[in-house]
């Protein structure tokens, strides 16, 4: 594996774990203390595919707006490549 897909796979693991944690954490705080089992038991289960679902796209998002910048700074740098071996 190249350095640039380790880098993107770490980056895409560590925010996929940071929003879901995050979207965990506020499913917790939001559920009554009064609550039957059953609803402690779906409101879990739902937050879990909830938080999954977050840091899927998180996910995602993140390595296409890293891919769309690289591409940037690819085209760029072509672009300046280009240029200076024009004007010799």
């Amino acid at each position: 594996m190249n350095p640039l897909n380790l880098a993107k796979t770490a980056l895409s693991f560590g925010v996929s774990i940071g929003a879901g944690a995050v979207v965990g954490n506020a499913i917790k705080t939001s559920i009554p203390s009064n609550s039957k089992l059953l609803q402690k038991i779906s409101i879990a289960t739902g937050g879990f595919v909830l938080s999954s679902m977050v840091g899927e796209m998180a996910s995602k998002y993140t390595i296409h707006n890293l891919d769309t910048t690289l591409n940037a700074f690819k085209q760029a740098k072509t672009a300046a490549d280009e240029s200076s071996q024009s004007d010799s």
